[in-house]
């Protein structure tokens, strides 16, 4: 079968990294198994990733070629102060990377844009010779009214605009209606945006972007965990995670001291000093434990020692913690929507529904109690977690279903060009 030639937008993309970086780092390595793949994503990763492929040792023809590409140090110092700079930081890589991409003069089959997932702006890939495929993309997600006092005032006006530009504004932004309507092949998150804002069953499918890191697939994992008393918190210190959520129920679940679990929370954020502060101010100090970003391996392990993986997140398309909490048989508690309910089922999670405030902290309460008491729960639920995710969520097939998708795109066009001539 004819290897293909694919380009690879990532402009997150490290290895032995979760969420949008390994994201990035997955589809490189396994897209490259079936085809000659280039990877454009940016330079400040280079020798990391240059490491990590003179450790594999891959054979030449599963080893993807990295195009670095880098925007001027003045916007990359800029991307540090705020939301705004950052987004113009990704709008001028971008640019950059089609530029980048010209000069190479490839005579690619496929140009694949995949991170960022959020559907508001997916790079410059318009009038191209090369079939385009978007996706999966999320980013309709928004944050319940109740949850708002999470927000300071100014963040509250960020999401209301949020809200507006994901329910309604969408079809105003025209970078994504123009992307829409030169891709070839578009790939959602999520049914309900296949729906809406797809081009038809044809052209549109639904793919989760989150999958079971390679390592966790190993037999190893197959082992039932010896559980510590603890839950284990990990992602952004920021308001959209609702670590606040997840403290104050970590306090009414367990008022006494006498045999209360700990809480280890894993992550860094701007956050943090107000997160702390409230810790002290609920006299929790010395259970909730705050131990910043951790090394993948090293984060795997805290939630494999855990009774449950509290995971509070008020807005989110989806969470690979999710996903790696399964695979190491821990159940997770979560909301009961967004990326969340996509990827948990009540087999393996405890979900509360997202109704309000205080409903919300009680939930959570309940569901660390319930895991707390009961420790054959743990374990059953800890291993229909690792059966779900393996069925339903391994790289391999989503790269299967890829190549399956690319194969049929460049057949289709080269129909098209034999019927034309």
């Amino acid at each position: 079968m004819r290897r293909l030639r694919v380009v690879l937008s990532c402009y997150s993309c490290e290895p032995n990294r979760g969420s949008e970086p390994g994201v990035g780092w997955a589809w490189a390595l396994g897209m490259a198994k079936r085809h000659e793949t280039y990877v454009l994503t940016r330079g400040h990763k280079r020798q990391i990733i240059e490491a990590e492929l003179a450790r594999l040792s891959l054979p030449e023809n599963e080893r993807p070629v990295f195009l670095y590409v880098d925007v001027a140090p003045f916007f990359c110092r800029l991307k540090k102060k705020g939301a705004f700079f950052s987004k113009l930081h990704y709008f001028l890589w971008q640019m950059k990377a089609r530029q980048v991409l010209n000069a190479q003069q490839l005579k690619a089959d496929i140009v694949h844009h995949i991170t960022f997932c959020s559907f508001a702006f997916v790079g410059f890939w318009w009038h191209r010779k090369e079939a385009v495929v978007i996706g999966p993309l999320g980013g309709t997600s928004v944050c319940r009214r109740s949850y708002l006092r999470l927000f300071s005032w100014k963040q509250r006006i960020k999401e209301f605009a949020r809200v507006f530009s994901r329910r309604y504004g969408w079809r105003l932004n025209p970078f994504w209606m123009i992307s829409r309507y030169y891709a070839d092949k578009l790939f959602f998150v999520d049914p309900l945006m296949t729906v809406k804002m797809g081009k038809g069953p044809s052209m549109t499918e639904t793919l989760l972007d989150v999958g079971v890191p390679k390592l966790l697939e190993d037999s190893a994992f197959e082992r039932v965990p010896e559980k510590r008393n603890q839950f284990a918190w990990a992602g952004m210190l920021e308001p959209r995670k609702g670590f606040e959520i997840a403290v104050r129920a970590f306090q009414r679940a367990f008022p006494a001291e006498d045999g209360r679990p700990r809480l280890v929370v894993c992550g860094e954020g701007y956050e943090r000093p107000k997160y702390e502060r409230l810790v002290r101010e609920l006299g929790l100090t010395g259970d909730v434990v705050f131990l910043g970003n951790l090394p993948q391996n090293e984060l795997w392990q805290i939630m494999r020692e855990s009774k449950g993986l509290v995971f509070s997140s008020v807005r989110d398309t989806c969470g690979t913690v999710l996903v790696e909490s399964l695979a190491l048989q821990t159940p997770v508690l979560s909301f009961r929507h967004q990326g969340a309910a996509l990827v948990t089922d009540d087999t393996c999670a405890i979900r509360i529904e997202p109704t309000g405030w205080k409903a919300s902290i009680d939930g959570f309460a309940r569901a660390m109690r319930r895991l707390h008491d009961d420790t054959e729960l743990v374990l059953q639920m800890g291993k229909k977690g690792r059966e779900r995710v393996l069925e339903n969520f391994a790289w391999e097939k989503k790269f299967a279903k890829m190549d399956e998708c690319y194969r049929k795109l460049v057949s289709q066009r080269e129909e098209t060009k034999k019927a034309g001539s």
